[in-house]
């Protein structure tokens, strides 16, 4: 199998071949799947000229060759169109030509820096500010360029345009930080609800044991008050008012053990109770509640 050797004259005075050897495809297994399955033969009918013409003529990624002065040498199409200009224009002109100051001089070090180690710059991610404003993110493969004595004598590479993925990235970013934020804004209102809840459960707890003592007295006056001679109209005014009494008390009971369900702290108790003592004090009510309608008198 021959070798391929592409074979590009560019600027006037610049290096007559190009020794690529398509290093860029074959840097790695991953970067011969991004560029494609590549089929290396030995081609006597096409000038190697015409073929890297065609090459950057056609790829849509940035695709350029430097000097060691950074100057460009050759450029893909679509590196100059994003330049706003043609391929002649660009040569022999740096990036300081075209982006600002700060912009072309990180360029510029990360350049002399692989031509002096002689290392390659794999998968960097790089944010572009084109002439006309654009911001664009890239994918980049930055080699140093080697004549046929094995000199650096330049450095080339490809700009793979990774702009949607990255605003995909930084959206799902943005969402992930709205999700924290909702997240923690949950979480704060479950603590102040919890803190409220607390202070209810508190309150009842207070207010119906403030209640429940003066109940008590009332409750035990009216025992009291059935110990002693009265009419039967008394005694049923007397039981009603004790029966009332205890109703409440088992009401304020009933709020005590409400706080105590919401912490966590009630306990169950079976009583039996008989549907005729129940009719009992609902009749009491009813007759108590009647009389206070019609505003009748009751008897002492």
């Amino acid at each position: 199998m021959a070798t391929f050797r592409p074979c590009y004259r560019c600027v006037p005075g610049a290096y007559g071949a190009i020794e690529a050897q398509w290093q860029m495809c074959c840097a790695s297994a991953q970067r011969r799947k991004r560029f494609g399955s590549i089929i290396y033969m030995k081609i006597d009918a096409i000038p190697d000229q015409t073929l890297v013409s065609a090459f950057l003529a056609q790829i849509p990624d940035h695709v350029y060759f430097k000097d060691r002065e950074s100057r460009f040498v050759s450029v893909s199409l679509s590196l100059a169109q994003s330049f706003g200009c043609s391929v002649e224009q660009v040569l022999g002109k740096t990036d300081a030509d075209f982006f600002s100051e700060a912009e072309a001089r990180g360029y510029r070090e990360s350049e002399v820096k692989i031509m002096s180690t002689g290392e390659a710059l794999i998968d960097h991610v790089t944010k572009h500010t084109w002439p006309d404003g654009r911001e664009t993110w890239s994918l980049n493969i930055a080699m140093p360029m080697r004549n046929e004595a094995g000199e650096i004598v330049g450095i080339f590479g490809t700009n793979k345009d990774i702009t949607q993925a990255k605003l995909l990235e930084h959206a799902l970013e943005q969402a992930n930080h709205q999700l924290e934020a909702a997240t923690q804004q949950a979480k704060d209102m479950a603590a102040a609800a919890q803190v409220a809840n607390e202070a209810k459960s508190a309150f009842l707890a207070n207010m119906s044991h403030e209640i429940r003592t003066p109940m008590n007295g009332v409750i035990g006056m009216a025992e009291l008050l059935l110990e002693t001679a009265m009419s039967a109209s008394q005694r049923d005014y007397a039981e009603t008012i004790l029966d009332s009494a205890r109703s409440l008390l088992t009401l304020i009971n009933d709020i005590l053990d409400f706080s105590k369900i919401e912490a966590g702290k009630i306990e169950l108790e079976y009583r039996t109770r008989f549907a005729r003592d129940i009719g009992r004090c609902d009749a009491a009510y009813c007759r108590s509640g009647a009389r206070q309608e019609s505003g009748g008198h009751r008897e002492c």
